[in-house]
């Protein structure tokens, strides 16, 4: 089973899911500040060699430019023309979509999307109980991490499949995309036994944008999530920015700076996050919350003092409670204790 690790890029398409480790080092805090805007700019300023229109920046590295070799796209012709989404998943279906969508793109097929298997050749997405009850040939997945994927050559019932599955519908998500990353570098599609699987199971992108729709240390305009002290009324770009987050492995979002967090989190607000959570879901991205302790209490208040932990402690139990009613998904909370 292979990690993601060493990197490729392509004139196409991304690169492979990049996972850093937190390094914890003596460090003062305007370098990490510095540190991390670098890492940024690095991982959002890759884009495709290929010329492209102004017009198509929101697509980054998926814009799935068209392969000019004749040669190389004739390699491709014998990919089925069906693309199967077993069960009612939405991030399943993401994975279909995206597939399509890269095919045309890259390779000027349009694919047929469907939704059972068949009586021809497909390429079969699925988690692996759907994958299993369809195609019993596909056999057992070994030592499989949440989030992994496997991408098998499979024949049944004189069919030649092309499965992609996982324990998950997200790690189903990221096989569709490392097919997708196979054909964008020209690599075979014949005979597959891939199998991959994230270093961590929690990948989170930390953003610090303010309800008014500012950014804490942002240099690149204004908030996708929020403007005038409310959601944004057009949640299309968040879509295309959980897109691309899922395109490298991340799989949970922070949207807000903490210290806008004690707000969010009150009942007349809840809808707001729920929209959030709906317009990431379909990626397999789950929703953060950011808050600080200060915040709450604040909001309640309540003093420092003697009554001061245990009354803290049963309103955050409270609100926490509030907030997973309404995103039962929810990836947790980013909390500022010292704020």
């Amino acid at each position: 089973m292979m990690d993601w690790q060493d990197q490729q890029l392509s004139p196409h398409f991304m690169p492979q899911p990049i996972i850093l480790p937190r390094i914890i080092l003596p460090i003062h805090r305007a370098a990490w500040r510095m540190l991390y805007a670098a890492a940024l700019c690095v991982l959002f300023s890759i884009r495709p060699l290929c010329a492209q229109p102004p017009s198509d920046y929101d697509a980054a590295w998926l814009r799935y430019a068209r392969i000019e070799d004749e040669a190389a796209r004739e390699r491709y012709a014998t990919l089925p023309a069906a693309v199967v989404a077993l069960g009612e998943s939405p991030v399943v279906k993401s994975a279909q979509t995206e597939i399509i969508r890269g095919m045309r793109g890259m390779l000027g097929r349009t694919l047929r999307g469907e939704a059972n298997l068949p009586a021809e050749n497909a390429i079969v997405l699925g988690t692996y109980d759907a994958v299993a009850q369809a195609i019993p040939a596909i056999g057992k997945l070994s030592d499989l991490r949440d989030d992994g994927f496997v991408i098998r050559s499979t024949e049944s019932e004189g069919k030649k499949h092309l499965v992609i599955t996982a324990h998950n519908d997200r790690g189903v998500l990221y096989g569709a995309f490392s097919l997708l990353r196979r054909v964008a570098l020209e690599q075979s599609c014949d005979d597959l036994n891939e199998q991959q699987a994230p270093y961590v199971p929690l990948r989170v992108l930390n953003q610090h944008d303010r309800l008014d729709g500012s950014v804490l240390r942002g240099y690149a305009g204004s908030s996708l999530f929020w403007e005038g002290g409310h959601v944004s009324k057009d949640l299309e770009r968040v879509r295309d920015f959980a897109r691309l987050l899922a395109s490298v492995g991340i799989n949970a979002v922070s949207i807000n700076d903490p210290a806008a967090g004690s707000e969010l989190m009150e009942g007349k607000t809840l809808p707001e996050l729920v929209a959030i959570a709906d317009a990431l879901r379909p990626w397999g991205l789950r929703l953060v919350v950011a808050t600080d302790m200060a915040g709450i209490r604040k909001s309640a208040g309540i003093p420092t003092g003697i009554e001061f932990n245990k009354r803290a402690a049963a309103l955050w139990t409270a609100k926490v409670e509030d907030v997973y009613k309404v995103i039962p998904d929810l990836a947790g909370f980013v909390v500022t204790a010292d704020a």
